[in-house]
């Protein structure tokens, strides 16, 4: 028997191509109006994973994980901007006479030296 070098590389390059897997949440995205028509109508998540995928069934509880995640992107709301004072309410304070701080005598002592 003759063994060539290269016999592993030749073997590798006959084998058909596996069909590339995609990821469950970009199936379940794809497929999210039909999978909530599902669920109104009746069927249970295990179901609906089966339908996704009938060569290799997706469990339901990732199903069901996945559409959960999906609808909060979807509803993902702008925070809130914080309110400045403007100009306008800052010059109708009522200015306050302004008394000195005085030392708290049962407060902490930074010594400048050692920098604590």
């Amino acid at each position: 028997m003759i063994v060539d070098k290269d016999q592993n590389v030749i073997a590798r390059l006959r084998r058909p191509v596996k069909p590339r897997k995609s990821t469950i949440k970009s199936l379940v995205r794809r497929h999210i109006p039909d999978v909530l028509v599902a669920r109104q109508n009746g069927k249970t998540w295990s179901q609906i994973g089966e339908d996704l995928r009938p060569d290799d069934p997706v469990k339901g509880d990732t199903v069901r994980k996945s559409v959960a995640r999906i609808g909060k992107l979807s509803t993902k709301t702008r925070p809130r901007r914080q309110k400045t004072a403007s100009p306008e309410l800052l010059a109708e304070k009522p200015q306050m006479d302004a008394q000195p701080v005085q030392a708290n005598p049962f407060g902490r002592r930074v010594d400048p030296i050692r920098g604590n």
